[in-house]
């Protein structure tokens, strides 16, 4: 299993999550998923949950958009949004495993819909939209580190911050993808400055020895 959250390993994902979210700015990568930490959009969305849930009453009329144009991204991207919304709100702030069973069931739903977004677009994705991504597929999510690749390298392009190369190179460790790990570590160290430039590479050591722990 390429996420175990115990002992050392949990501690070694914790700390890469903490110095992560300290390099962006605090709010992509600190879910407070798999920590005792919180913050960020995944506590934001939790936030929304109440009886007449607004989310659950878009998924109903959005899913029966789809019936008659199954190819709209827009509806596809909020589809993405929403069960993405569901999950965070089905899941305590100081969850140690990730996303409850529960909350997996409506990730699972809005990779689909991920999936079928890209299809649609053919690779010119909304960046907030493949933020969500890389929580779905993210370890404390459905565990699937390629997927969270893919849509961090879609962030990237779209916006070649230093932060966002190093979550591409921190999912690329995950997935086992040495040539994606190495071109976004360079792209990362040479789009890093000042003081940043320590935080990258403190990180990039951090996912070697991860990926060695694999």
């Amino acid at each position: 299993m390429l996420f175990d959250l115990r002992g050392k390993r949990r501690r070694l994902i914790q700390a890469i999550y903490l110095s992560l979210a300290l390099l962006m700015g605090g709010g992509l990568v600190l879910f407070g998923v798999g920590s005792d930490l919180s913050g960020g959009l995944f506590d934001a969305f939790r936030g929304g949950a109440s009886s007449g849930n607004p989310a659950e009453q878009r998924i109903e009329r959005n899913e029966e958009r789809l019936q008659r144009d199954p190819r709209n991204p827009v509806v596809l991207g909020q589809l993405v949004r929403d069960y993405f919304q569901l999950a965070s709100e089905k899941t305590p702030s100081n969850a140690a495993g990730g996303f409850t069973a529960e909350a997996r069931d409506d990730l699972r739903k809005a990779a689909g819909y991920w999936r079928r977004y890209l299809r649609a677009e053919r690779g010119r994705v909304d960046p907030a939209l493949a933020n969500f991504a890389t929580q779905i597929f993210d370890p404390t999510g459905l565990n699937r580190p390629a997927e969270a690749k893919q849509a961090a390298l879609l962030l990237a392009e779209a916006r070649g911050a230093a932060a966002d190369y190093v979550r591409v190179a921190y999912y690329a460790a995950l997935a086992r993808d040495d040539r994606t790990f190495e071109l976004a570590s360079r792209q990362a160290l040479a789009r890093a400055k000042g003081a940043e430039r320590e935080q990258v590479r403190q990180n990039l050591r951090a996912f070697r020895q991860l990926r060695r722990s694999q």
